[in-house]
């Protein structure tokens, strides 16, 4: 599932971002109904056809060919030229008109009561109340219809249409659905400002006059793809003299610089590193020296092997012992069909998987190499590598067994949940899929893991569940409920054992965008409304409950959708009476935060587009304004941040604040007059990007003030749940420099209390009675 932010204008060309759920984002343009990438390598790595073999496209604009009737873009095949504002208001007239449309309440979706219109294979949902917003769009692009698919041929469905202007959207297209690469579409379309579109229209053009097409052969590939290393042996096939001379000979046949050290292992003669340094592309190097001519004395001729291999950060990685040990078995990176900036991560996650067998176990090594491959060949590698450089997961060997499944979505979906976890959680330590062991007895879930979250001990068994439509999440939620209690076998590769005692049982739901729009943006209450009400969800109600009132099947239950991440250890806020103590569930093993009188903090509110900030935290940047100038930031801090990052000196604004200073104070002794500082502080997980950044006096705001509110702020976080929302206030629309900044602080305590807090303030952009914004 690729998410995607674009901006399309109302002559149909396009231009955005796309990310992937773990790792890999990339520039996106659509112009003359052409499709332009510039990704990264993770981004390359999972894309068909060749996945992570050819990552010479990384980096620069790529116009990718239409293959098999549809475009290189797997995950994304939707024709961007069609989301134009004519096409979307064809759309939703065409569906709010039809007679047979069904008419649902919708709940709630950013702020406005909604009401949804379903009808010819799309949703449509608006405001309820004048000027009847259009909310969001759900449905399967087609060739016939206003807004179609990326593909060649005719599709199933035929719909019709007619439309206002540019426009803004969010897009979270699924996995094919059917035979015809269709691709479910989830929109939650926005207006455009004039800069907006103008910057589409520019970088659609840019890309279009850039872009060259991907390489067309693998030999281009093999050449284009960094530093190779092969070695010559030179030495006489017979020696007869005493000692005996080697001479090998090491060249760089690739297409960048690299280090190297050449490994020897020689008869009678102690193993030993012979570093290289940095070899030009074509450039060679020769080792040579002399060893004991172990024939002497025997009176015949004496069979030997001489090895050596090189050994090169470029392929294996910064430790030379995952070489060392690769070889000993005989393994390589080159055994996995990546490029060369994935060999190291091939690398360790070979090393992972053999190391617990000997080395002369060859079954081990090729059983590894196989399903390794197979895993690359599922655009795979990038999530396996945030995995295996966590250095957390608690049973590597076991992927042998797991990576062969992942093909299949619901494993496929637990793949990105343990690396996400594992790339949020610092203190987390996963056992995926694998045997977990108490007492002399093997208890199995999707994934076991502990952690530490403000000084308490967490410890969770996870069962996870992808539902792709609205009828499948009763069916669904039953059965992951009933395998956290071992009351059936498990699928994939769970096996039949249930959660481990002392372990709380935790039932995820991953709600796919084409459950539609009315659940894909279901906010938590929205969700609760649902879900207890209605004949549609009783299945998924009472599959929460032991049957003959024996209480909870699970204490936490976790839905994610493209509005978030919501969860409850209070299940009768979801109409659910179980038989527990109170006629609800407790998890013993829960923390406090987590008991049933629990009531809603920030976490339980995560924002269509936050980006996770600590284990359970969030941040969310408001999209920048005119001239790229920061409107404004927010986030929901819980213990551990993520690690936030340095601001960008040159950020929008600041060459004029500088100016200003310099005018105002052209005397001052101070090395910094001004900063371009962090809206969420850079110590607070704040990353130093644009929506972050706005220009302010160095002392006392940014140093003194706003450092004083960030203590505040972290003084609050060792024992609550607290908010951070900064906005930037700006006295006129083409200002760059804000006069104010204001601070609103909300704090909460583990059971969901509104705590009274001192942080919140308004801070004047001021220095010695001077505003920075104004000379």
């Amino acid at each position: 599932m690729t998410h995607a932010n674009l901006t399309v204008t109302a002559s149909g060309q396009a231009s955005g971002t796309l990310s992937e759920p773990v790792a890999g984002k990339s520039a996106i343009a659509w112009s003359g109904d052409r499709l332009y990438l510039k990704g990264d390598s993770d981004f390359w790595a999972q894309q068909d056809p060749l996945y992570g073999t050819d990552l010479t496209s990384s980096g620069r604009w790529i116009a990718p060919k239409k293959r098999s009737g549809y475009y290189l873009l797997d995950s994304f095949a939707v024709n961007a030229g069609s989301l134009s504002p004519k096409s979307l208001a064809a759309l939703v007239t065409q569906v709010t008109s039809d007679p047979e449309a069904v008419q649902e309440d919708a709940g709630t979706i950013e702020g406005h009561k909604a009401i949804s219109y379903t009808a010819q294979g799309w949703t449509v949902v608006l405001a309820s109340a004048s000027p009847y917003t259009v909310l969001a769009i759900g449905g399967e692009p087609h060739q016939e219809g206003p807004v179609k698919s990326a593909a060649w041929h005719s599709s199933r469905r035929a719909t019709g249409g007619a439309g206002p202007a540019d426009h803004r959207g969010v897009a979270a297209p699924a996995d094919y659905s059917d035979s015809d690469y269709s691709s479910y579409l989830l929109m939650v379309p926005k207006p455009a400002t004039n800069e907006q579109t103008t910057a589409a229209r520019s970088t659609a053009a840019a890309a279009a006059s850039a872009a060259v097409p991907p390489a067309t052969s693998s030999e281009a590939v093999s050449t284009s793809m960094g530093p190779d290393f092969t070695i010559t042996n030179n030495s006489a096939y017979l020696c007869t003299s005493n000692p005996c001379s080697y001479s090998f000979t090491v060249t760089n046949s690739g297409d960048e610089a690299g280090e190297a050290t050449l490994y020897l292992s020689l008869p009678q003669v102690p193993d030993q590193p012979h570093p290289l340094g940095t070899l030009q592309p074509k450039q060679s190097k020769n080792v040579s020296g002399t060893r004991p001519n172990i024939a002497i004395g025997t009176g015949r001729t004496v069979k030997h092997t001489d090895y050596a291999w090189v050994y090169s950060s470029a392929e294996y990685g910064s430790d030379p012992k995952v070489g060392s040990r690769l070889h000993a078995r005989n393994l390589r990176p080159d055994d996995v069909s990546v490029g060369t900036p994935l060999k190291p991560d091939a690398a360790k996650l070979l090393d992972l998987m053999t190391k617990d067998t000997p080395a002369s176990d060859t079954g081990t090594g090729e059983k590894a190499v196989d399903a390794l491959n197979g895993a690359n060949n599922e655009g795979e590698l990038p999530d396996l590598a945030a995995i295996a450089n966590s250095g957390r997961l608690e049973n590597p060997e076991d992927l042998r067994e797991i990576l062969p499944t992942t093909d299949q979505a619901d494993n496929r979906r637990v793949l990105q949940q343990v690396a996400q976890l594992l790339q949020t959680d610092r203190q987390a330590k996963v056992t995926w899929a694998g045997p977990y062991k108490v007492n002399g007895k093997t208890y199995r879930a999707d994934y076991i893991y502990t952690t530490t979250r403000q000084g308490q001990q967490i410890k969770r068994a996870v069962r996870a569940k992808t539902v792709g439509s609205p009828e499948k999440l009763g069916s669904q939620m039953s059965l992951g409920a009933e395998q956290l209690n071992g009351e059936r076998p498990g699928s994939g590769n769970a096996k039949s054992e249930k959660a481990p005692p002392g372990f709380e049982r935790v039932l995820r739901i991953n709600l796919e965008p084409a459950v539609g729009p009315l659940l894909a943006l279901a906010s938590t209450a929205d969700l609760e409304k649902f879900l207890s009400t209605g004949e549609k969800f009783r299945q998924a109600r009472e599959s929460l409950c032991q049957p003959n009132g024996r209480g909870p099947r699970v204490d936490r239950l976790v839905i994610v959708n493209d509005s978030g991440t919501h969860q409850w250890t209070d299940l009768r806020r979801l109409g659910v009476r179980c038989a527990g103590p109170g006629g609800a569930p407790a998890s013993p093993s829960a923390p406090s935060s987590d008991k049933p009188d629990h009531k809603p903090t920030c976490l339980d509110r995560r924002p269509l587009g936050a980006e996770d900030n600590g284990a359970d935290g969030w941040t969310y940047y408001s999209p920048i304004g005119r001239g790229e100038r920061a409107l404004g930031a927010v986030a929901c801090l819980a213990g551990d941040t993520s690690g936030g990052s340095e601001a960008n000196p040159n950020s929008p604004g600041m060459s004029e604040a500088k100016a200003r200073a310099a005018r105002l104070f052209p005397h001052s002794t101070e090395r910094f007059l001004v900063n371009s500082c962090h809206l969420i502080p850079n110590a607070l997980g704040g990353k130093g990007i644009t929506a972050n950044l706005s220009p302010c006096w160095a002392k006392p705001v940014n140093v003194g003030i706003m450092t004083g509110i960030q203590a505040c702020v972290t003084g609050l976080m060792k024992s609550h749940v607290v908010q951070m929302t900064v906005v930037p206030e700006y006295m006129k629309d083409v200002d760059l420099i804000p006069f104010e900044f204001r601070f609103q602080i909300q704090a909460w305590d583990h059971q969901g209390n509104a705590i009274d807090e001192s942080c919140s303030r308004d801070v004047q952009n001021l220095k010695e009675g001077e505003y920075l914004n104004e000379d």
